[in-house]
């Protein structure tokens, strides 16, 4: 599935991983190694999809509100909250 801004997610993170309502989350995707790579051991940083605001939590799972999209959204892309 692909997503897009003002679309709800679930994500599988919850109150017991610390994930509370209102928090802000970064959506990532991992970058992929290009042959313009100087190095092929060098991490590279995750590129920034969009953020999410967590609407609910419950202990396991929460849904939340997509704010911004950069690009499409994907199911299985990454989720952070910025104390990560």
């Amino acid at each position: 599935a692909v997503f897009g801004a003002n679309e709800v997610v679930y994500v599988d993170l919850g109150t017991s991983d610390g994930l509370q309502v209102g928090n802000l989350l970064y959506i990532s995707r991992p970058r992929e190694a290009t042959k313009l790579s100087v190095r092929e051991d060098l991490p590279l940083p995750d590129v920034l999809l969009g953020t999410a605001v967590v609407l609910e939590s419950r202990r396991t799972a929460a849904s939340a509100l997509i704010l911004k999209a950069l690009d499409p959204i994907e199911t299985g892309d990454r989720v952070r909250t910025l104390v990560d």
